[in-house]
């Protein structure tokens, strides 16, 4: 009988492991007095899983109090879903968004500061903060960030005998030479906003002056100029379908700019030795650190119960499930 009910408890210890996060969540809201919402815009992989098993063990440390993740599709559907909610006067307590679409909720008044809450932002990489920081106060906390880098394919600079690129100007004169001798554009490169801003803030530009906005600057034109030379003088090709990686196997690929995580996929594509490097800024250069974008936790003005119900939140986690600092590149270098 002991030996019955031993083997009952197993296979319920076993299930219990096995259960999904999303389960675990349910359960543990459907006891909790307080339920707090979370609208996020990851649709499933790592972000997802991550998330989810954050909020498992938030969950878990909390008396009565419950976080509720509720995805609402891609980023767009989720920013959406918000304007939609604010319209109606039913936001949620928290939610997930881009810093320009922060800004946007702030001119709302809908948003709280991440501080007035009990949230510790020390040890979070002060380039994420900055980027949610208006009139000095922090309303967001940074969850995952894409770091735009330059990367390049070690073999081919190998072969024709052309060294790792440290200046912009090594990096134009490298994918000339290389296209040439590969009878193709071997720099390519997305044709957004993101690739217009690395740059732009490389040769120097700033988007404010005296705390207005600057359209047309020189370095505006000169970064832009760049990358439509290198599409006419055949060093440089835009990817218009599809993320870089997805096109790696359609031709000579020594050099991209784009956000490391794709760099892992192309292990289904061509066998490259890749590299990151580190291009100096040089004495124009705006910034000293990695640009980023990514999607940043905001809190809602208007949740339900919100503030002093809720402990007191530390971001840099010991848990083997929570979130690590970032650390800024060597200084003077850039993406």
């Amino acid at each position: 009988m002991k030996k019955g009910l031993l083997l009952v408890a197993l296979l319920g210890l076993a299930l219990a492991q096995q259960a999904k996060p999303e389960d675990v969540i349910k359960e543990q809201c459907a006891k909790a007095k307080v339920v707090a919402e979370l609208w996020h815009g990851f649709t499933g992989g790592a972000p997802k899983a991550a998330l989810e098993n954050l909020v498992v063990e938030f969950n878990k440390a909390q008396q009565g109090r419950c976080v509720r993740p509720v995805p609402q599709g891609g980023y767009r559907d989720l920013s959406t879903k918000i304007k939609a909610a604010f319209a109606a006067g039913k936001v949620p307590a928290m939610a997930q968004a881009y810093e320009n679409n922060i800004a946007l909720y702030l001119e709302a008044k809908a948003l709280l500061p991440i501080e007035s809450l009990g949230v510790r932002l020390q040890g979070v990489n002060l380039t994420f903060l900055n980027a949610v920081r208006f009139g000095g106060v922090v309303y967001g906390v940074p969850f995952n960030k894409s770091i735009q880098v330059l990367y390049y394919n070690k073999d081919l600079l190998k072969k024709h005998g052309a060294k790792v690129p440290a200046t912009l100007e090594e990096f134009v004169a490298a994918a000339k030479k290389l296209s040439r001798a590969e009878g193709g554009p071997v720099y390519w490169f997305q044709p957004d906003a993101s690739t217009f801003a690395y740059f732009f803030f490389n040769l120097g530009g700033s988007y404010l002056k005296d705390g207005k906005l600057v359209l047309n600057s020189k370095e505006a034109v000169e970064a832009l100029a760049l990358l439509q030379n290198g599409v006419k003088e055949g060093w440089a090709k835009a990817i218009t379908s599809g993320y870089i990686n997805q096109n790696l196997a359609r031709g000579p690929t020594p050099s991209a700019w784009t956000p490391p995580p794709a760099t892992p996929t192309t292990a289904k594509g061509p066998s490259l030795t890749w590299g990151w490097p580190p291009c100096r800024a040089g004495p124009r250069a705006s910034r000293a650190t990695a640009s980023s974008r990514g999607p940043t936790w905001w809190s809602s003005a208007r949740p339900p119960r919100r503030s002093r119900r809720w402990p007191r939140t530390s971001w840099s986690s010991s848990s083997p499930l929570g979130p690590r600092r970032s650390s800024p590149p060597p200084p003077g270098t850039s993406p």
